[in-house]
């Protein structure tokens, strides 16, 4: 659907376009619209498979994160905002709050 791209190009526009989510939850900016909010999801889903491991933070963006890992796709809520389920949560959290990290940085199985 939004066609192949190197991993370094759908990283930079997930980048961008939470950025401009980032600006829009604080208040800075208009909220994402759905289609954007859709596509960062997707852009996501192709960079990171399930199971990626990352770094999330439950609240405000601040200190060292939790480590975990992904056990969804990205989709995009009835908010626009983009989302992801991450192990050890019930509930989904906001792509501007998860980085992925390298292998070896995540959680051991």
């Amino acid at each position: 659907m939004w066609g192949t791209f190197g991993r370094a190009h759908d990283v930079e526009g997930v980048r961008a376009l939470l950025a401009e989510g980032r600006r829009a939850m604080q208040g800075q900016g208009r909220k994402l619209s759905p289609g954007t909010a859709k596509r960062a999801a997707a852009i996501w889903n192709e960079a990171y498979p399930v199971g990626t491991p990352v770094r999330y933070w439950p609240g405000a963006k601040e200190g060292p994160g939790v480590l975990s890992k992904t056990r969804s796709e990205a989709w995009a809520t009835d908010f626009s905002v983009p989302v992801v389920l991450v192990e050890g949560r019930t509930d989904y959290v906001a792509l501007t709050h998860v980085e992925a990290v390298d292998e070896g940085e995540g959680p051991t199985p």
